[in-house]
């Protein structure tokens, strides 16, 4: 997780990506992800909810771009993020793969995304000390579309994409997200994922004298287990 954040004209960077997996669990108020789905014939509808809260998080857990001298300086701050994707898709076209026979499907997708971000800390220095705290919420329309490919017996792939925002009144003016899984299924109600998910996020509201900026981007694997009802 890394990105940019302004307010007023005064901003900062931060960057997860680089920080220690065990030292984030540490600070780690609480971390879920969760993928809701229904399907009927060609139509299906889907909710998913991707959320974060750190506490306690220092100038090295953010491995700043732009790092402030160390020396005598710290930092104790809190993040918090909820991203929850909602739409519908449909199967334009289903079948088998023409040269090995495995089932397939395509599928056209378009709905909402609401994004909140929160962050609040205080910076220490020799002489004084800087509270800041500061929140942003929207929500964004985005299309996409997302394919399913047998690859053998119990084995799937899953890849997707989207494109949001489009300026529609306060979303981003641009947005898009990638993703690909590998399902396995352990039994017909119960399968295993592992896959890979990149969220970019470009957001701007207001005049110069009162802009709020943000730039993120959002990546990592992701493992999980999937039950069918």
């Amino acid at each position: 997780m890394e990105g940019f954040a302004e307010k007023n004209g005064r901003g900062s960077d931060y960057d997860l990506s680089n920080a220690k997996v065990f030292d984030l669990l540490d600070e780690a108020e609480f971390m879920a992800m969760v993928d809701m789905r229904a399907r009927k014939g060609r139509v299906s509808f889907d909710v998913d909810m991707i959320y974060l809260k750190f506490e306690n998080l220092t100038l090295g857990d953010l491995a700043a771009r732009n790092p402030l001298p160390r020396a005598n300086i710290d930092l104790d701050m809190e993040l918090e993020q909820l991203v929850v994707r909602f739409g519908g898709g449909y199967t334009i076209c289903e079948g088998l793969t023409p040269f090995t026979g495995r089932e397939y499907r395509l599928d056209l997708q378009a709905g909402g995304r609401y994004m909140y971000l929160d962050g609040s800390g205080v910076l220490s220095g020799p002489r004084r000390e800087i509270g800041f705290d500061g929140n942003e919420n929207f929500i964004e329309p985005w299309i996409g579309a997302e394919t399913q490919v047998e690859v053998c017996d119990r084995v799937s792939l899953v890849l997707g994409g989207n494109v949001g925002g489009f300026g529609v009144r306060n979303s981003p003016e641009q947005n898009w997200e990638v993703y690909g899984n590998l399902l396995y299924q352990v039994t017909p109600r119960v399968s295993l994922n592992l896959g890979y998910r990149h969220l970019d996020v470009t957001y701007e509201e207001g005049s110069s004298t009162g802009a709020r900026k943000i730039n993120m981007e959002l990546d990592g694997p992701v493992a999980g287990m999937t039950f069918r009802f």
